[in-house]
């Protein structure tokens, strides 16, 4: 008796150790998760300065993250392997720079990590100073009249966007350029990377019809900022003696783009074009406009997307477009939800690899089938795109595209289909400054494609889209 009693007590402990190993090889080596940071703390401020001891333990934590988690340490490439080496030799180097220094302030700590994530040239692992209350200019006025600053405290803003490039991850020149020019360059984080004091006030300088005017500046939280009106704007311009010709091209918007003031009589607006998830139906030229700019995948973003076609089908139109111009990406299920409502049998979707732990995981993901709705629009699709479609934004674009269920009208996208990409988001122990690091490697669906960015069918400016659109509806 005692004996079973003794093998059962043997086994029941090995389950138990069994499960134990398990649960924490699942928990504490595989999850992709695993020590994720989801409420974050203020950085601390730019100019207070670190012990070297501090740090270095900061700058060894980043470096060990992005080497643990990020697939690019698992691939077995010969580029996986150049980045390898590149990324180990610059952490060496920024490393024996912060060693040198006895106290290093967060700005330069910020600096230096930033570099070292820039070499992956992969925008969803980057370095990011993290507050509820970012500082940027006091009044945007002279921007919105004026354009985008040629210079900031004299520095030519071309010099300072050049090293902005080696210490920003980006993946796309055009992509990273404009926000730097019309956002980064007015917010204090971003100019302390490169080297700009932002705690005192700073002078933008600006080209005007006359020659140069320079505007003093001050920073200030995000809602103390003062974005000006179409009517603020006009009323500066009259100050300056631009002519009311020359104030109406600076100031006509066209209803942001989106329609041109030809159109906007004949079309039904649903819901507000100000708001991030919107769509118009313009029976009398036979095309549906659905606009959202985030990849954001929820009740409301399903709804809107059934209402849409639903009013469609009740219009007889048989052209449908997506805008998703300036749209920054999200949740890539937005696009498998809008083809729920199309004719389509089938569809190929993109591979793609996860990093668990020490392992590499490979996905093959083939023709699925469509769980369609009743809907089976059958029409043509469009989808705008610009240098500002990122991320699941593109990922929708590449669906359609690779796919051959529709046409892509603009510019190309602002990140390739191959690419790394889902976050995983940590903050330093000591500067509290925060971190994104990819867990995942996405590849294009149309492979013959995959070192190129989703190039559009019918290329134009932005600004012509739906113009374009309209025109090539028009025609065909």
């Amino acid at each position: 008796m005692k004996k079973k009693f003794k093998i059962l007590l043997i086994i029941l402990l090995s389950i138990a150790i069994i499960s134990l190993s398990f649960f924490f090889m699942e928990n504490y080596i595989f999850d992709p998760h695993r020590g994720v940071v989801t409420n974050f703390e203020n950085s601390a401020p730019l100019s207070q300065n670190l012990s070297k001891k501090e740090a270095l333990e900061d700058f060894d934590y980043a470096f060990k993250k992005l080497k643990y988690r990020h697939p690019i340490w698992l691939e077995k490439t010969e580029e996986a392997e150049y980045f390898r080496n590149l990324l180990t030799s610059k952490y060496q180097e920024n490393r024996t720079f912060l060693a040198s220094k006895e106290n290093i302030s967060v700005t330069e700590l910020f600096q230096q990590l930033a570099e070292l994530y820039a070499l992956l040239h992969d925008g969803h692992t980057r370095v990011e100073f993290s507050s509820d209350s970012l500082k940027e200019i006091d009044d945007y006025t002279p921007f919105f009249a004026y354009g985008n600053p040629v210079a900031v405290n004299g520095i030519d803003t071309e010099q300072l966007y050049q090293l902005y490039k080696t210490r920003c991850s980006y993946e796309v020149d055009t992509f990273i350029k404009n926000y730097f020019f019309s956002s980064y360059i007015f917010r204090e984080d971003i100019l302390s990377l490169v080297g700009i004091d932002a705690t005192t006030s700073l002078v933008y300088t600006y080209k005007t019809k006359d020659g140069y005017e320079d505007f003093s500046h001050n920073f200030v939280p995000h809602e103390n900022a003062f974005y000006p009106s179409k009517d603020d704007i006009k009323t500066f311009l009259e100050s300056k003696n631009y002519s009311q010709e020359e104030i109406q091209a600076r100031t006509d918007t066209s209803m942001g783009d989106y329609l041109t003031p030809d159109k906007v009589e004949s079309a039904k607006v649903v819901g507000n074009p100000q708001s991030w998830i919107w769509y118009t139906v313009d029976q009398k030229n036979n095309i549906g406009i659905f606009t959202f700019r985030s990849c954001t995948y929820n009740d409301e973003y399903i709804e809107t997307v059934k209402n849409f076609f639903a009013d469609v089908k009740k219009a007889n139109i048989t052209n449908v477009a997506v805008d998703l111009r300036g749209n920054g990406g999200g949740r890539s299920y937005v696009a498998n939800e809008f083809v729920k409502h199309l004719a389509v049998n089938s569809y190929k979707t993109w591979d793609y690899a996860v990093r668990y732990g020490p392992y590499l995981q490979y996905y093959d993901n083939d023709f699925i089938t469509n769980e369609k709705y009743n809907t089976n629009f059958s029409g043509n699709i469009y989808i705008l795109t610009n240098s500002e479609s990122y991320s699941a934004s593109m990922d929708f674009a590449m669906l359609i595209q690779d796919n051959n269920l529709g046409k892509v009208i603009g510019e190309p996208s602002s990140n390739k289909p191959e690419s790394y990409g889902d976050c995983l988001y940590f903050q330093l122990p000591n500067s509290k400054l925060k971190i994104a690091i990819s867990f995942k490697k996405w590849y294009r669906i149309d492979q013959t494609k995959k070192d190129l960015l989703i190039e559009p069918d019918i290329p134009c400016p932005s600004q012509e889209s739906v113009s374009v659109l309209y025109d090539l509806i028009s025609k065909y």
